[in-house]
């Protein structure tokens, strides 16, 4: 009788759930404000920790080889921290830390301030700790979680991770590894390769140690020993989707159109999960099976738990795993895998038939794919023979089409959902796209609404339930006239390079940028450098804005402030609209991914134009060294070779790239390359020039 009323419990919490997302979703968004470890440069924290390097009894490399990995690793954590892949003070993120210190009760106050849990904006399986106290646990780990229990032990083993400092112990590891090595033979591979196993041994050795430590503070904090086991069961199929249900073919269809049986009769494989006991020599983890025997072990010395936190029903925690779910067709559809995408979003939908976003991402993933294989250029890259279980059905549905197959479901799809959500912009935007497409690549709508359909050529009643709908055939003439327009356009006449005149009043400029690297050293970022040179760089931004009379708006993740957590998530939309616009090139993928949003943004900002920009800088290895022998038989030209020789050799590249975000129209007003070392003056010029060419009206001839 307990289990039948736990699990009406858990039903009713899921089905509330479900409830408040039957209509639409939003997606997360970073909350409240920017913490300050965010908002502190990287570089204040790296002189921080140098120190502290000082007052350390280490010997002068390891202390320098800390320093290097200190500095190394705070740039690149900011950078991840601060690209908008991470959320921090949203639900999810909120609940985790809530469980971390749930975790950390009995631990140091010192501890307990130094870990962080962020949510991590990533599909793929994963968490992990850094030396600085930040955990990151992806969207992909947690929709695959089945209590709150599996989630206490993974935090509990990364906490173990910070505590024990096993990032800075396996630096100093790897170097007294290859250095010992190095001293052996140099030129030997299977020195190396004892090396590889030497480092792969340790690392194994220190996640031992944290599933060992974790046991114990998992139980303290009071839950159930048996989900520890289960942790380890649900990492055996990680690179499988979390749903292993069968695909209803039902979504993707409706009236005279339906998909051929061919398609829903495809045959499966099991789904593979991988051999806890493979062999891992060379990994930086040991097998799942390690690890399982030696958490039982652990619990076999009769470690007594207070089971007060292991409750069936958990609103906090169901609420952040159906979030973690709803977010995962939108993170594939930003990592390209549009099969992934339909798949979970029509397993979600199962729950919440009615749910405009998961409607919305089966109709953009359908979109997309239509326009790979109408372009040719772009394909979805997984093979049907890659993945296993049944999602193979929705890989096999996307490999067999051919391309007016698919173009036939992306209609049709997205027509069903433009007229059943007639007011929203992204879909009408796609139905007239979709509808283009149609007529630049088929004999035009006439093939799509035919009743006699000849074997194989099921696709042709796609729109045959549309004929007459009067938005459909004012989109059709509109795209008639649109691709006659095409056929008929003129080459652009040749204007000399960067002298364009866009007669635009207002911009914003998103993250200007400046890198500078060392290509004398395997191309080694000059981090400390770089951060100053972006400040730089953005004050220069604002001074051209003045100089040309630009109305201008800098939106920079390095200068905001605690409370401008809005500008944080604006800048996280607009780069991965750039992204977007960037990786399809030619494509023209307009409404973007996230459009709606993106045209609020530009609404708020009173400007449809956003601008890119920044610089790069390199330090090239000077050859000119052998032209000095080659003097010694001119020896007044000696000076000059000398000095050749020893003045650095520097590359400078520059980039301009404006867009409109409502079309997705660009103008690339700077693109240029110097063999010469970049200086304010310079960037000055460059940038002004831009801006000058933005604001600048073209003057057309009477």
């Amino acid at each position: 009788m307990k289990k039948i009323i736990t699990s009406l419990l858990l039903l009713f919490v899921t089905s509330v759930l479900f409830a408040q997302q039957s209509t639409g979703y939003q997606l997360l968004e970073c909350k409240d404000h920017i913490p300050l470890r965010l908002i502190e440069s990287s570089t204040s924290k790296y002189k921080k920790d140098l120190a502290k390097l000082k007052e350390l009894e280490q010997s002068k490399k390891e202390r320098k080889l800390l320093s290097k990995f200190s500095l190394e690793s705070h740039f690149v954590l900011d950078k991840l921290l601060q690209s908008g892949a991470v959320l921090f003070n949203d639900d999810v993120s909120n609940y985790l830390n809530t469980i971390a210190q749930k975790v950390l009760a009995n631990e140091s106050q010192e501890l307990k301030n130094k870990v962080k849990v962020y949510t991590l904006r990533s599909a793929y399986v994963n968490a992990f700790a850094t030396e600085r106290g930040d955990i990151f646990v992806t969207l992909g780990l947690l929709a695959r979680l089945e209590n709150e229990s599996q989630l206490a032990f993974i935090l509990s083993h990364e906490i173990s991770h910070v505590q024990e400092k096993h990032t800075i112990k396996s630096v100093l590891e790897g170097a007294r590894v290859d250095k010992k090595g190095a001293r052996k033979n140099r030129a030997r591979t299977a020195v190396s390769d004892k090396r590889v196993l030497s480092k792969s041994m340790y690392a194994k050795e220190l996640e031992l140690e944290a599933d060992s430590l974790a046991v114990g503070r998992y139980v303290n904090a009071g839950y159930a020993e048996e989900n520890i086991i289960s942790v380890f069961e649900l990492l055996k199929t990680s690179q499988q989707p979390y749903s292993k249900s069968p695909f209803d073919f039902s979504e993707l269809e409706a009236g005279s159109y339906s998909i051929p049986s061919k398609y829903k009769t495809f045959k499966v494989d099991s789904l593979e999960a991988v051999d806890e006991n493979e062999d891992d020599a060379g990994h930086t983890h040991p097998n799942i099976g390690k690890r399982k025997e030696q958490v039982k072990r652990i619990l076999g010395r009769k470690i007594v738990a207070n089971t007060a936190n292991a409750i069936a029903v958990n609103k906090a925690f169901d609420n952040a795993i159906l979030k973690a779910k709803m977010e995962l067709p939108m993170l594939y559809l930003h990592n390209g895998q549009a099969s992934k995408c339909i798949y979970i979003a029509q397993a979600l939908l199962k729950e919440s038939p009615n749910n405009k976003y998961l409607k919305k991402c089966i109709a953009k993933a359908l979109y997309i794919e239509a326009k790979f294989q109408n372009d040719k250029d772009y394909r979805e890259i997984v093979l049907v023979d890659e993945v296993t279980g049944n999602i193979q059905q929705v890989y096999n549905l996307m490999e067999e089409m051919d391309d007016k197959e698919t173009l036939a479901l992306a209609m049709n799809y997205t027509w069903r959902q433009h007229d059943a959500w007639s007011d929203d912009k992204e879909l009408a935007y796609m139905a007239k796209d979709i509808t283009y497409e149609l007529l630049r690549y088929t004999d035009g709508l006439k093939e799509f609404t035919e009743v006699d359909t000849a074997k194989g050529m099921y696709w042709k009643k796609a729109m045959i339930d549309y004929k007459d709908n009067k938005d459909l055939l004012a989109y059709f003439k509109e795209s008639e006239k649109r691709y006659a327009a095409y056929k008929s356009r003129k080459p652009p006449k040749k204007k000399r390079k960067n002298q364009k005149a866009l007669g635009i009043n207002k911009v914003v400029v998103i993250n200007p940028q400046y890198l500078q690297m060392d290509m004398r050293h395997g191309n080694t970022v000059r981090f400390v450098t770089s951060e100053a040179g972006r400040y730089r760089v953005a004050d220069i931004v604002k001074l051209a804005a003045e100089k040309s009379g630009l109305d201008c708006k800098v939106l920079d993740v390095k200068n905001l402030k605690k409370g401008q957590i809005d500008e944080f998530n604006d800048l996280r939309f607009l780069n991965e609209w750039f992204s977007e616009q960037t990786d399809f090139g030619e494509l023209n993928i307009t409404p973007g991914y996230n459009q709606e949003r993106v045209s609020e943004i530009a609404k708020k900002y009173g400007t449809k134009h956003f601008l890119w920009t920044g610089v790069i800088s390199a330090q090239q290895v000077n050859r000119s060294w052998i032209t000095v022998p080659l003097s010694l038989f001119f020896p007044p030209a000696i000076p000059f070779t000398t000095y050749a020789a020893i003045k650095p050799r520097y590359h400078m590249f520059y980039y301009s790239i404006l867009f409109n975000v409502e079309t997705g129209a660009y103008e690339t007003l700077g693109y240029d390359y110097f063999k010469r070392k970049d200086s304010d003056a310079l960037m000055k010029a460059h940038i002004y020039d831009s801006f000058n060419q933005i604001k600048q009206k073209s003057k057309k001839k009477k």
